[in-house]
């Protein structure tokens, strides 16, 4: 399943709703350790499309999205299992996080080798790193749904993508080999390595309610391509120019800890929001507007400091604060 499969549905438009978080990128080298003992999702069964499901022991949070659980599929992770939705007709109006480690339709192995076994476990372990959590999802000697092969496959992956408690994200490759690059990470949207931290998926659009972190260039030194606007992904990906090399890391720190949103207007808002929407700030408001991501007033007060808004939907809404001076400043939350 390409990034393209999952992300672009149906002809659905795009629909820019920024919120402010930050990522970092780091790049290493560094030797590629399998999982020592892990639990097995595959359960030694060929698998294509297929999606598990991992419930998390620790505090996760992407985008303003906490996790207890994430879904494992092709190369990537993702907070739901949103193609069920997709297969049933019913799209999910949560919001959505998805880490990208390969943009290409991986397969387990046997599928071309016809074997009446899996060759490609899925499989992932909880481990503790440096007083911190990690869940480790790693996928083995993972193949390509289009290798255009006669017989036994020759291509195969091995990589890991890792979620530490300290709301970190890293990805790691392995050995591999890969004969048809132009046939796994075609132009349309390349070789994608991609975080993508809030989204959501509706009838008629998908919505950013964050900018979304793509690699391009090298793998071994990559830059990051920060997409703000929706349309841009209309516009083409050009992702990485070649597969990782064995032992490169990607690590996705967040830039602003404790998911603050604070800028000159001096109203500083803690997401995510659950039944009370609290925040502070010097200046004196006179009114705070909450509208959904249809354009839609849900709620107005004149309250201050504390909003009640455990009737809304869970989702991502803009909040427009009125000053005394009529000046007007735009903050976006997530509602849990």
């Amino acid at each position: 399943m390409k990034l393209k499969s999952y992300l672009f549905l149906a002809g659905i438009s795009l629909t820019t709703f920024s919120f402010a978080q930050e990522y970092t990128l780091q790049t290493t080298q560094e030797v590629y350790q399998e999982l020592q003992n892990p639990t097995l999702l595959s359960t030694g069964f060929q698998w294509d499309d297929d999606i598990y499901g991992i419930e998390l022991p620790f505090s996760f949070s992407i985008g303003g999205i906490s996790l207890d659980s994430i879904f494992v599929f092709e190369g990537a992770i993702s907070s739901e299992n949103f193609a069920m939705g997709i297969d049933d007709g019913v799209l999910s109006t949560n919001p959505l996080a998805t880490v990208v480690a390969v943009g290409s339709d991986l397969v387990d192995r046997g599928y071309h080798d016809a074997a009446a076994a899996s060759l490609s476990p899925i499989s992932y372990e909880f481990l503790t790193e440096n007083g911190n959590q990690i869940l480790a999802v790693e996928f083995k000697n993972a193949g390509f749904l289009d290798e255009e092969v006669t017989g036994t496959s020759v291509d195969y992956v091995n990589l890991q993508i890792r979620l530490i408690e300290d709301n970190t994200i890293e990805i790691h490759y392995g050995e591999s080999n890969i004969s048809f690059p132009e046939e796994y990470f075609d132009n349309e949207l390349g070789n994608i390595v991609a975080v993508m931290p809030n989204y959501q998926i509706t009838d008629t659009a998908i919505v950013l309610n964050e900018d979304i972190y793509i690699l391009e260039g090298l793998p071994a030194a990559p830059t990051i391509d920060i997409m703000s606007d929706a349309t841009d992904l209309m516009n083409g990906i050009q992702g990485l120019n070649a597969y990782p090399d064995n032992g490169t890391k990607y690590t996705f720190s967040m830039s602003n800890v404790g998911q603050q949103e604070l800028d000159h207007s001096g109203i500083t808002i803690v997401n995510p929001v659950y039944n009370t929407l609290e925040f502070s700030t010097d200046v004196n408001i006179e009114s705070v507007e909450i509208i959904n991501i249809q354009g839609q007033t849900v709620l107005f007060s004149t309250t201050v400091n504390q909003i009640d808004v455990s009737k809304l939907s869970s989702g991502t809404y803009m909040v427009k604060f009125i000053d005394q001076e009529q000046t007007i400043t735009i903050k976006n939350i997530v509602k849990q």
